[in-house]
């Protein structure tokens, strides 16, 4: 089976995120994690059955608020396991119904796995594979190219959030012990 040059790209695309993915999620803490920089934030929160949820309102409220590092790790998980139930053509998980893994080594290991069946996927990925259509997110058609090419921007997108926060909360601990 040859991989089509689409895969090749969303392959190229994926490392290159994965690469940074493993950077900052390498030496992330539990403080780190769950700090809130803002009031108007959402983060995860233990349900009265001891689930943990991701905080959420649809539609969205104006303004958005600002979301924790365990947040974002509670989306990526929920998006990235949906895409792979739509593409295996399992139903999936909705946002609001979906649950965090529970802590951050959990996430980091569900996030890795994640990761290795989705370069998997995009190396065992043909042209026919790539140019079947299917429904994800808001309901519109789009190639598996297309979806695998969101996720790797996603992916990016939430990665880099993610080190924006952190970066945040080392200088704001680091300025706190010079004063």
């Amino acid at each position: 089976m040859m991989t089509s040059r689409t895969s090749k790209l969303l392959i190229s695309q994926f490392n290159l995120t994965w690469s940074l993915a493993e950077i900052i999620l390498s030496d992330l803490t539990v403080e780190q994690v769950f700090w809130t920089p803002t009031n108007n934030i959402w983060s995860v929160k233990q349900d009265k059955t001891g689930k943990w949820r991701g905080e959420v309102t649809i539609p969205e409220p104006t303004p958005l608020p600002n979301v924790t590092i365990s947040w974002l790790l509670w989306h990526i998980e929920w998006w990235w396991g949906s895409i792979n139930a739509t593409l295996d053509q399992k139903e999936n998980m909705s946002l609001t119904e979906y649950q965090w893994s529970g802590s951050l080594a959990d996430s980091v290991v569900l996030l890795r796995r994640f990761a290795e069946s989705w370069k998997a996927r995009l190396n065992s990925m043909t042209l026919e594979e790539s140019e079947r259509e299917v429904v994800f997110l808001g309901g519109r058609l789009k190639t598996v190219a297309e979806h695998a090419a969101w996720v790797n921007s996603e992916l990016m997108k939430n990665i880099a959030e993610i080190g924006v926060l952190k970066t945040l909360y080392q200088n704001r601990v680091a300025s706190s012990t010079e004063k």
